[in-house]
């Protein structure tokens, strides 16, 4: 990406003082707005330090001849964003939602909706099993979660490769079987194993099922995003966003906001890298969390000036330290400087929030609290959580028919089932739960059928894990004691910890074992 150069607009002698809401700017943002004049910028916003005000103050320094978008990850960030710049200075869009006002022309009478098995059924026709051991029904499964893949990627075309793992697993260990059931000696090694010709058979024959689901997802992408008139499929939002994408996402504006930049998913990287202008994407690599769904970090992938915002108005000079001592971990050039409210001692009795690592945990903090009498807020809506755990529980106890979710239909078996969780953050803890005690899962499970949540502003205690965090803010801030023997695990848990740590205003509570292992791992960096 080269940025294109505006001449005389932003060639104007450079301002000292400016001024938000009566505020201000700090010397780093005044670096970042000065950039902005000569090009594109990277931001690396740390938490708490007013990335919103900084992309105000570019824009009210930007020549009003120019056009300005933002973009930014959701409808919820699009409202707070619309209630901060003036609607008529900037376009406010989700990616969603600028791709639907590109591409609604092409697709005439076509309603929104999702990617649905009906409708693959009839795209696909009479589609044979991708395997040996797969049904049909499976082999629509492994379609629609291969092209889910695609349109989430910044590539062309489907292929073999966005066939999910859980899918190839299972053609693998199908075919293996198969083999080894035959009797063919030249297939057959020592010890009921297959032979080095077998091996080879196997990736054979696997990879001949694997381009054929990669086919008959690129027919199902086809269908769906077909432009001729007609045509009754719904039109789901990410195949009018990749069609978008393919078609070269010509983005008609002078100057680009992205917001939390860290985050975009593969297709919405390559949107951006289309753009032949300015842009200004701020974020903050340390607080990338969704790594796990495909995410990026686009402030590593785009071209630009890259200048910190470091002075956090969110809290003071105590949590600043908490928080630094993650960031040194994580090898982070930038460091927090706390400039917010006084700190304050916790206080287990004061309205707080409590922040868990797992949904396991803040599920069973619900039936605590809830018991107690307080009133119990959660910041997301814990209905599917605890329709996860129950059809978990009868998969345990090999009540396959019962079960709701398709991807624990489509594991058969309990240890393709974990092989295939292992890394969803929702799910995995809680399939350990059930491993560990299915009684006490299963009483959770009727404990909670009841339970709603309360306002959050006359709550008690306000309950989230640290993903869904990300974002909020809160005056008295506890972590629960799972987040204990993680930081050591991966970069990732790292900056779970960072982003929880930094969610608090006044008030920062860490459980000793968490405090201990910080100090731990800093003092093994340091030797």
């Amino acid at each position: 990406m080269k940025d294109q150069k505006t001449p005389s607009l932003f060639d104007q002698p450079a301002v000292r003082g400016r001024m938000i809401d009566g505020f201000p700017l700090t010397a780093e943002q005044e670096a970042i707005v000065d950039a902005a004049r000569r090009g594109s910028v990277r931001v690396q916003a740390l938490a708490g330090t007013g990335k919103t005000t900084t992309l105000r103050a570019v824009v009210n320094d930007t020549p009003p001849e120019l056009r300005i978008h933002y973009l930014v990850f959701n409808s919820k960030m699009c409202r707070a964003a619309e209630r901060t710049f003036d609607p008529g200075r900037v376009l406010i869009k989700t990616f969603h939602g600028l791709a639907l006002a590109a591409t609604r022309d092409w697709f005439p009478g076509r309603t929104l909706g999702n990617i649905r098995l009906t409708d693959l059924r009839a795209i696909c026709g009479d589609i044979s099993p991708a395997g040996d051991g797969m049904t049909r029904a499976e082999t629509f499964a492994a379609v629609g979660a291969t092209l889910r893949a695609f349109l989430h990627s910044a590539d062309a075309n489907p292929a073999w490769f966005h066939v999910p793992g859980l899918f190839r697993r299972r053609l693998e260990d199908d075919q293996t079987t198969l083999l080894l059931k035959s009797g063919a000696p030249h297939l057959l090694g020592p010890g009921n194993t297959l032979s080095a010709a077998g091996e080879r058979r196997v990736k054979e024959d696997v990879g001949r099922s694997l381009v054929y689901l990669a086919e008959r997802a690129r027919a199902a992408y086809d269908a769906y995003a077909s432009r001729r008139p007609g045509v009754l499929l719904p039109l789901p939002h990410d195949v009018y966003l990749k069609a978008w994408q393919l078609a070269g996402a010509a983005i008609d504006t002078d100057l680009l906001l992205v917001d939390e930049a860290q985050d975009l998913n593969p297709v919405m990287l390559a949107i951006v890298h289309q753009h032949r202008g300015r842009i200004i994407a701020v974020g903050d690599s340390r607080q990338q969390i969704y790594g796990w769904r495909g995410s990026v970090d686009a402030l590593d992938g785009l071209e630009g000036e890259e200048l910190p915002l470091t002075v956090s108005f969110r809290f003071g000079p105590a949590i600043a330290a908490r928080a630094n001592e993650v960031l040194r971990l994580l090898g982070s050039p930038y460091f927090l400087e706390g400039r917010g409210p006084d700190d304050r001692p916790f206080n287990a009795q004061e309205r707080h929030a409590r922040l868990f690592r797992t949904n396991s945990a803040m599920l069973a903090s619900v039936i605590a609290e809830s018991a107690q009498g307080k009133k119990v807020h959660c910041t997301r809506n814990i209905g599917p959580l605890v329709a996860l755990l129950r059809d978990l529980c009868l998969a345990y106890n090999n009540q396959w028919h019962q079960v709701q979710d398709p991807r624990i239909q489509h594991a058969r078996h309990w240890a393709a089932l974990k092989e295939e969780l292992e890394d969803d953050i929702d799910a995995a803890p809680l399939l350990r739960l059930v491993e560990q005690d299915s009684a006490a899962a299963e009483r959770m499970v009727e404990s909670l059928s009841g339970f709603s949540s309360k306002p959050a502003a006359s709550a008690d205690v306000i309950l989230t894990t640290a993903h869904q965090s990300k974002g909020l803010e809160f005056t008295n801030v506890a972590l629960s004691h799972d987040f204990a023997g993680r930081a050591k695990r991966s970069v990732e848990e790292l900056r779970l910890l960072y982003v929880a740590l930094t969610r608090a205003k006044r008030a920062l509570s860490v459980p000793p074992l968490v405090a201990n292992e910080i100090r731990s791992l800093a003092a093994g960096l340091a030797a």
